[in-house]
């Protein structure tokens, strides 16, 4: 009996020693932090932690996405320009990085709603956005910005482009023919509105007003819910030039830009025209035409002949 119970008490002991020795060893298994987001490319910094109240809003801040996500081409037909240019301002406004083909979101890009993805198949990574970013005011400002920087860049190389045909001594000859056609062009502008506002329609010569800016919108007439966008040509009849389909199509994208950035002309009935000094349109451009009134679309040409002198 005295044997049996020493047989216990060295049992326990030993026990009791192992389990002693086993937690004062360090532990061999390295710690592992598992990120918020495993796609992220950069890790936020402590400064950025502590702008939070606690651990679990900075986790929920790049973990959960609020609303639905949309593509950059989203992004950049909702402000009306190219993906090119809406990864340009994302660029200045250091939202995302591009190396390589990669398009990487930063810690600002992840503060705004970017959400960094990778396609396996393609082995590509890009950024989605969360959709309230075309609601975002720094966005909104620097394309504002950017828009005006532009459009002022253009103004000035045109009146460079001018300037440079009109002083240059060695071209005489181009001066006269420059004159010339910008005035063959708005005297037939001026006579197609005057025709038209004998037709009873009130005409607006949004070509002399915009100049450069037109968009290939030289008259705007309008009677009643009626709207008639008038691009005019007065060329020479029997010249090589001719209006071909493509011609046609362009004045078409340009019509429906026009109406996109006004919406109070939607619910116009609104025609676009080709109004011409002579025969010289393709026949081509003809029958584009005639297949976009099959389908619906309000577009055609006039001829409107000045009267000789």
């Amino acid at each position: 009996m005295f044997e049996f119970t020493l047989l216990i008490i060295i049992i326990a002991s030993i026990t009791m020693y192992i389990k002693t020795t086993k937690n004062r060893m360090p532990s061999t298994k390295k710690p592992f932090h598992k990120p918020y987001n495993e796609s992220w490319k950069d890790t936020p910094t402590k400064s950025h932690q502590k702008s939070y109240k606690s651990q679990h809003e900075y986790k929920q801040q790049y973990n959960q996405v609020v609303g639905d996500l949309i593509t950059t081409k989203e992004v950049a037909r909702h402000f009306k320009t190219t993906q090119k240019n809406i990864n340009q301002i994302f660029q200045k406004l250091e939202w995302i990085e591009i190396k390589e083909k990669w398009i990487l979101s930063t810690i600002k890009g992840n503060f705004n709603g970017a959400r960094q993805k990778y396609n396996a198949q393609s082995k590509m990574k890009y950024v989605l956005w969360e959709d309230d970013i075309l609601e975002n005011e720094a966005l909104t400002q620097k394309f504002k910005n950017q828009t005006k920087q532009n459009t002022e860049e253009k103004i000035y190389q045109e009146r460079k482009r001018q300037e440079t045909i009109l002083k240059n001594p060695i071209n005489c000859n181009h001066k006269t023919t420059h004159e010339e056609k910008i005035n063959k062009g708005r005297e037939y502008e001026e006579y197609v509105a005057k025709v038209y506002r004998s037709r009873g329609y009130h005409v607006s010569e949004y070509g002399k007003q915009q100049g450069v800016l037109d968009h290939g919108i030289d008259l705007i007439a309008k009677k009643e819910k009626e709207i008639v966008l008038i691009q005019c040509k007065n060329w020479n009849e029997n010249g090589k030039w001719k209006i071909e389909h493509k011609d046609i199509k362009a004045f078409q994208t340009d019509a429906r830009t026009f109406v996109e950035d006004k919406p109070l002309l939607r619910s116009c009935l609104l025609t676009a025209r080709y109004t011409i000094s002579g025969d010289f349109i393709h026949q081509s451009a003809i029958k584009h035409i005639d297949e976009m009134k099959k389908i619906g679309k309000r577009v055609d040409y006039e001829i409107v002949k000045m009267p000789t002198i």
